[in-house]
């Protein structure tokens, strides 16, 4: 041992995590690890560096690929399946359920020893890979996304409890890390996210700056969600102060913003200041984009929506009929953003005692919501009005 391993950093390391390794056996156990270390193939000590800056559950060996820039191997040829077997030999680590590695933390923590001492972390690249897989977030993922998203969480939420990541860094992780969990239903998850996001890049950026506003809208939509509407408010009118500050009139971003606003006044009941919010928003849209974009139809729509509790059915009902039209243009038959707008036509219809086209459009928008979200979807109540 003396002649093979570095004495006085196995000494450090025993004495750091001296209360998690059993009385008198420190030194014998971290030199077993150092030896175990040091017969491990290099790519098995990359694998074991990266996993040292990550949470300690199975880490996804598609991760692994991306942080050690391994492309996926054959049977024959993968390297990082055969580093996998020899550290498992090694008793270094095991493959979870499924089917990724995972290892103690006390061998995690003489990874990240070992990392320190021969100034060696690959923590950039984890973060790197990680970022990139998380930029996939939306708030309509697919199944397979958010099973692959979930197994990167905890290691996403790893990384920013870490001192070595970087404010602006931190910042769009936690942003991401937010969409996911808002995407979910886990909106107290995804405001402590938001909030996190929020509060980095105040310290990352000047007072003003785009990014910030973008935080501020972010966590002022899952405030909405929780029912927040009085702080989600004030959030989005900093936001919108921002974006006017900082665009030229009628710049999408400026829209945005005023239709974020303008659906939170709505829950609130200040109707006239959301309509007029959404008619700027509106015509915004109209002058950025081609006849029949998708984000005029989901402006019309909100706008309908506003003009529907104000009581001025026919505007309601005419702009409802221009976003259906569009919609069915841009999607295919059966797309649920066609079947939105067919029940949000339908119940102004309704409104206006235009009972039997408001049967047919929901008879056409029932199949579409009961094979998206089930039969007990509360969706589903609004087949039972007409």
């Amino acid at each position: 041992m003396r002649a093979t391993s570095d004495i006085e950093l196995l000494t450090e390391f025993a004495s750091q995590y001296r209360d998690h390794l059993p009385s008198r056996h420190e030194t014998d156990i971290v030199g077993t690890f150092q030896l175990s270390w040091d017969a491990a193939p290099e790519v098995g000590r990359a694998v074991l560096r990266a996993m040292g800056e990550l949470a300690p559950v199975g880490v996804p060996q598609f991760l692994l690929q991306s942080v050690l820039n391994l492309t996926a191997g054959t049977s024959v040829r993968d390297p990082l399946g055969r580093a996998l077997d020899e550290l498992s030999r090694l008793s270094l680590l095991e493959l979870d359920v499924n089917a990724n590695p995972i290892a103690h933390r006390l061998i995690l923590a003489f990874a990240r020893h070992r990392n320190v001492a021969d100034s060696a972390t690959p923590f950039n690249q984890c973060l790197a890979a990680i970022q990139e897989q998380m930029d996939r977030v939306s708030l309509t993922p697919d199944a397979v996304t958010i099973y692959e998203l979930n197994l990167i969480v905890p290691h996403a939420e790893s990384l920013l409890t870490r001192s070595l990541i970087r404010p602006e860094d931190l910042s769009r992780l936690a942003d991401r890390l937010g969409t996911h969990y808002q995407a979910l239903g886990r909106y107290s998850d995804a405001r402590r996210a938001r909030t996190e996001a929020l509060a980095s890049a105040e310290k990352a950026f000047e007072p003003g700056y785009a990014t910030i506003a973008t935080r501020q809208s972010n966590l002022a939509l899952v405030l909405q969600d929780l029912g927040q509407l009085e702080e989600a408010c004030d959030l989005l009118r900093k936001a919108l102060a921002s974006a006017e500050k900082a665009f030229e009139p009628g710049h999408p971003t400026i829209a945005i913003r005023q239709s974020n606003l303008a659906q939170v006044l709505q829950d609130l009941g200040q109707l006239e200041e959301a309509r007029d919010l959404l008619r700027k928003a509106l015509a915004s849209d109209v002058k950025t984009f081609e006849p029949g974009h998708p984000s005029i139809a989901i402006t019309q729509s909100n706008l309908a929506q506003v003009l529907q509790d104000l009581g001025q059915l026919e505007e309601a009902c005419d702009l409802l009929r221009k976003a259906l039209a569009s919609d069915e243009k841009t999607f295919g038959p059966g797309h649920p953003a066609i079947a939105i707008k067919q029940s949000n036509l339908a119940l102004v219809l309704k409104d206006l005692g235009q009972f039997e086209e408001a049967r047919d459009l929901l008879k056409k928008a029932h199949p579409v919501y009961l094979s998206r979200f089930g039969p007990n979807h509360p969706a589903r109540r609004l087949f039972g009005e007409i």
